[in-house]
């Protein structure tokens, strides 16, 4: 993982992953609001285009960080009838910053590096095991 100041580099992986840097833990709602997972363009102070899933949509799993002893991830799968559109979001936002949200709450904000082809997104962060297995629940 590549970081640039706050931000993880998004870096492309067989299977292609984000690595992000968390930029919110703490309090996260119960449950998730309208779109579970949420992925939206940030261009300066402007919001761009967005993707939406429901949570029903995609899989989601909290695996042990290897890069990071102690430390846990979300890998989240997306389906594949809609992996393409993620790729298309990436492709056209290179260099530009994404927010992903879980149920309404921001979670991280990485800058694409490239396209992200796939469907497959790991969510890293200094997140414990309690951490990340919270945000995974919002999305299952």
């Amino acid at each position: 993982m590549c970081r640039t100041g706050n931000y993880a580099r998004a870096v492309l992986h067989p299977p292609t992953l984000i690595m992000v840097m968390a930029l919110a833990l703490g309090v996260f709602s119960s449950s998730a609001t309208s779109a579970d997972l949420e992925f939206q363009v940030v261009d300066g102070q402007v919001l761009g285009p967005n993707l939406e899933f429901s949570g029903e949509e995609v899989s989601v799993e909290v695996v042990e960080n290897s890069y990071i002893s102690g430390e846990y991830m979300l890998v989240i799968t997306l389906p594949p009838e809609r992996a393409a559109e993620f790729e298309r979001l990436t492709a056209n936002n290179v260099g530009k910053y994404i927010r992903l949200s879980i149920g309404g709450t921001v979670v991280s904000e990485p800058k694409v590096a490239e396209a992200i082809a796939g469907g497959e997104i790991a969510v890293t962060g200094p997140f414990t095991k309690r951490q990340a297995e919270k945000l995974a629940n919002q999305l299952r």
